[in-house]
């Protein structure tokens, strides 16, 4: 993986500003490059009655104006050169970042969340669910609570999710890369809820504990078939709590999980990804295998057409 192009949407306030060192040591770490990209949204101060929807040129036009000088002074320790700023005029935040982000080829796209609750986030949306729904290419979230309240920004610790699903291998190849980049220990982490197995604590003991074997033997042959060989835990609790809870032991700085069903149809009713994200106290970064499926989809294009060529 390369870092050289990261994505930070702002808005103006102090939870965004509380987020950016975090983007400064990333940049400086990867050497990258930081786009600061703001979309506008039009104020009701902007628009007549509702009988006669129109916009007031003179109102809109002071409004793009105080947004290019919030957006020119807004402040991040990086080399000018290096800094992209960029307004959008118009959209909606959420599907705005994914075009920027598919069209500029953005490697790591960073933002903060608000942390609605369940049920908003799961009828309304936010903008980081969608981010995650749409996008391809890493998506590292901070909660802007927490890391006001965190000194350290560095990653010594990484707990790393894995769930047993197609991109289980993917991830942990992906854990590994920012291992290494980054100089951070990873422990694994995965889930056996008792709950499932044993309702009232009391009855199929043998069906869980046979469940836990099942689980260390898969997670050491999906490590050698990634090539890792990191320490892993297995918790018995939910995958937000097993999760939450590493991270309090280990003082973790980081989780990373696959982004998982979120990307599938109706994916928000079905995957843990949103709650991790609003139940641990540290930034997430989670990782999508389809970006990598469609770089090998079209190198194995390019090669196809490469002996067609040569064919004829």
């Amino acid at each position: 993986m390369k870092y050289d192009r990261i994505l930070f949407p702002i808005e103006f306030s102090d939870d965004c500003r509380a987020i950016t060192n975090q983007v400064e040591r990333l940049a400086d770490q990867f050497n990258s490059r930081v786009t600061l990209l703001h979309v506008c949204h039009t104020p009701a101060a902007c628009f007549g009655a509702t009988e006669a929807y129109f916009t007031y040129v003179d109102t809109w036009t002071s409004f793009i104006d105080d947004s290019k000088q919030h957006l020119d002074k807004f402040q991040i320790n990086l080399p000018r050169e290096r800094v992209d700023r960029v307004l959008l005029q118009e959209g909606d935040l959420g599907p705005e970042i994914v075009k920027w982000a598919d069209a500029n080829e953005t490697d790591l796209i960073v933002m903060g969340t608000h942390g609605c609750g369940t049920i908003r986030g799961l009828l309304l949306g936010s903008i980081a669910a969608k981010v995650l729904s749409d996008v391809t290419c890493p998506v590292w979230i901070c909660p802007s609570s927490h890391i006001r309240d965190k000194k350290r920004t560095d990653s010594r610790t990484v707990i790393c999710a894995v769930e047993f699903t197609e991109e289980a291998t993917a991830l942990l190849h992906f854990a590994n890369d920012w291992s290494q980049r980054s100089g951070a220990n990873v422990i694994v982490v995965h889930s056996v809820p008792e709950a499932e197995t044993r309702p009232n604590k009391y009855f199929d003991t043998e069906l869980h504990d046979f469940l836990v074997s099942q689980a260390r033997e898969h997670l050491t042959h999906l490590q050698a078939d990634a090539g890792t060989n990191f320490p892993f835990e297995l918790s018995t609790g939910g995958i937000t709590s097993a999760i939450a809870e590493a991270v309090r032991e280990q003082d973790a700085d980081l989780v990373i999980i696959g982004r998982g069903k979120c990307q599938d149809f109706l994916g928000r009713l079905r995957t843990h990804a949103y709650d991790i994200i609003r139940g641990v106290p540290c930034p997430v970064l989670s990782y999508s295998c389809r970006q990598e499926n469609e770089i090998k989809a079209l190198v194995n294009a390019l090669g196809q057409k490469a002996t067609m060529g040569e064919s004829g």
